[in-house]
């Protein structure tokens, strides 16, 4: 009877354990990002996602910048020219453990999610 209950005890913590550690563990995970400078000029570029706002600074072209943020929102890419030119994407949507990656192109603002 006692080895059944030790049993059945460490059936119950070994569970309970797994739900925490499931429902735990992604917060500890912030939302990554890349940006990558594929225009032919440097860029200023931003960030805004809620009333927040990232100031990235200058990307020159072919540099790549790395950041996190620890929220979940939908963010926005904005990107300014030195021509006085201002691109930005429609939002996106992040969460922790979220990897987003951002193209700056002449044309326009690519943003995508990598799986």
């Amino acid at each position: 009877m006692a080895r059944r209950t030790t049993y059945w005890t460490a059936s119950v913590a070994a569970i309970c354990l797994g739900v925490f550690l499931y429902v735990w563990l992604p917060t500890l995970a912030t939302a990554k990002f890349e940006a990558l400078n594929s225009s032919s000029e440097p860029v200023e570029l931003t960030v805004e996602w809620k009333d927040k706002t990232l100031e990235l600074g200058r990307l020159d072209p072919g540099q790549r910048l790395y950041f996190e943020i620890d929220d979940e929102a939908a963010a926005t890419f904005i990107a300014h020219w030195p021509s006085g030119i201002r691109i930005s994407n429609e939002p996106i949507y992040f969460t922790s453990g979220t990897v987003v990656r951002a193209d700056i192109r002449d044309s326009g603002i690519e943003v995508f999610y990598e799986y």
